[in-house]
């Protein structure tokens, strides 16, 4: 999953830390914290990473789980449950039931 443009330490999230990162690369030619690619990290760099301030990486999103059992198996159960440590929200539909 693609990080935010301008989540350096690439936690999720541009923030604090982000930016400690590219003060800290200020004026060098760093790769990880020269945003633009234009070869110098500088205010360029800083006015984006200002500009995304807070934007996070979103979440997987929903799954889907269709099945012919009223009562999940405990092969669909551990099914959900490994989507659901995943981030993903899951609905549960019966392969009877309209969408």
């Amino acid at each position: 999953m693609p990080y935010p443009i301008g989540d350096l330490n690439q936690d999720g999230i541009v923030d604090s830390i982000d930016l400690s990162i590219l003060v800290s690369n200020w004026n060098t030619s760093d790769p990880t914290s020269d945003i633009n690619n234009d070869g110098i990290v500088d205010s360029i760099d800083l006015s984006i990473l200002v500009g995304n301030w807070g934007e996070t990486t979103p979440g997987p999103g929903t799954a889907l789980l269709v099945t012919n059992e009223s009562t999940l198996s405990t092969g669909h159960q551990n099914l959900s449950n490994i989507l659901t440590t995943a981030g993903y929200s899951v609905i549960t539909r019966l392969f009877s039931e309209p969408e």
